[in-house]
């Protein structure tokens, strides 16, 4: 039997994809839990409409993240922190402030998860932060921790 599956299946295909399957495996299991369609001509152009619209969206994706990436290319960011005696910060600077800073000082929402930090900054000073704004598209900013 013919059918679009509606939702990864591990072992047996992704969201999307036609694929044959046993009569058996695909009603007991996958058009009982929903996790499958039988590929008729209706639900086959569904899907087909489905999968232009993804690539219409991830393209759009795409051009809104190297947008962002030319627009924060080399761009300052100052983030002011307690120090101790000789140059320490109480604490460190983490992903979640840079993020936080960006986001205020732009007009991009920047996720915490997006910013590339090898360890956290715990000294005064410069430091080139790299962002990963999408799969392939990375940029890099510049943090400046001062004393507050």
């Amino acid at each position: 039997m013919k059918v679009i599956f509606l939702e990864d299946v591990k072992g047996t295909a992704k969201k999307g994809e036609v694929k044959e399957v046993s009569d058996g495996y695909a009603k007991n299991f996958l058009l009982k839990n929903k996790k499958a369609v039988i590929a008729d001509s209706v639900n086959l152009n569904v899907n087909n409409q489905q999968k232009s619209a993804d690539a219409y969206h991830e393209q759009e994706r795409i051009k809104a993240a190297t947008k962002l990436a030319e627009e924060l290319k080399n761009k300052e960011f100052i983030i002011k922190a307690k120090v101790g005696e000789n140059g320490k910060l109480f604490g460190a600077i983490t992903t979640k402030e840079i993020a936080e800073v960006i986001t205020k000082n732009f007009t991009s929402e920047i996720d915490k998860r997006q910013v590339v930090l090898k360890e956290n900054i715990k000294t005064l000073g410069n430091f080139v932060i790299e962002l990963k704004l999408y799969k392939n598209i990375s940029t890099k900013i510049n943090i400046i921790v001062e004393k507050l």
